[in-house]
C-alpha cells in the first residue's frame, strides 16, 4: 500500500498491512532515493499521480495542499465498489462515497458530519443532525432546494444501507489471507456478501 500525501510531493509513505490489515507498518521515502523492491510500485505511483493530475484534479476553494507535511500521510486504508458508488475508508476514519451520478458524501467526525459535492463540484455541509431535522419539517419553497435535500436524504439512506451490509457480511465471513491488503477491492457482486477490503 502506498500513501501519497500531496500529488506534487517529493515524498511517500510505504504502508504494508499485517494482522489482516489491524496493524499498519509504515516507511516513509522519497520519490528519488527508495529501495529498490519499492521501484516498480514507484513507477506505477507516478502514474497514477499523472492521471489524477491530468483528470481529476480540480483547482478549487476548498482543495487543499499540504506541501509541507512530507510523512505520516493519510491514505484509502480499505475501498468498495458496488453497483451505485465506491465507498472509502480513509485512514483518518472518514467515509467517502463516490456515487457514479459523479456526486460524493463525505462522513467524518464518526458520521456526524456529512459534506456533499454535486456533480458539478459544488460544495456544501452539513450536520447530521441539520439534514434530519430538515427532512421532518414541511418541504421548502424553493423546488431546487426540496429536491436537493431530498435526493441528500436518499443518498445517506443508500450509504447506510451500505454500511449495514458491509457490516453484516463481515459479522458472517472469517478473515482471510486477502483480508489483510487491498486486494483487489470488492469483489462480492451481492450487497448481502459486502466486505470492504
Amino acid at each position: 500500500m502506498f500513501a501519497w500525501l500531496e500529488i506534487r510531493s517529493s515524498h511517500f509513505d510505504y504502508i504494508a498491512s499485517r494482522r489482516q490489515g489491524t496493524v499498519y507498518v509504515r516507511k516513509n521515502y522519497s520519490v528519488t532515493e527508495f529501495p529498490e523492491e519499492l521501484k516498480n510500485k514507484v513507477y506505477l505511483l507516478k502514474h497514477f499521480e499523472r492521471y489524477i493530475m491530468d483528470r481529476l484534479y480540480g483547482d478549487y476553494d476548498y482543495t487543499f495542499e499540504d506541501q509541507d507535511r512530507t510523512k505520516g500521510m493519510d491514505f484509502v486504508q480499505k475501498y468498495l465498489r458496488m453497483k451505485h458508488v465506491i465507498v472509502f475508508k480513509m485512514s483518518h476514519d472518514v467515509l467517502q462515497f463516490n456515487f457514479y451520478d459523479h456526486s460524493k458524501v463525505i462522513l467524518s467526525s464518526h458520521g456526524l458530519l456529512v459534506t456533499h459535492i454535486d456533480k458539478n463540484y459544488k460544495i456544501a455541509r452539513f450536520t447530521l443532525s441539520e439534514i434530519m431535522a430538515q427532512a421532518l419539517q414541511p418541504p421548502v419553497a424553493d423546488p431546487d432546494q426540496a429536491k436537493f435535500n431530498q435526493r441528500l436524504v436518499d443518498k445517506l439512506k443508500y450509504c447506510k444501507e451500505v454500511l449495514m451490509s458491509i457490516r453484516n457480511a463481515s459479522a458472517n465471513q472469517a478473515p482471510t489471507d486477502d483480508d489483510a491488503g487491498m486486494g483487489g477491492g470488492f469483489v462480492s457482486a451481492k450487497a448481502s456478501k459486502a466486505s470492504l477490503r
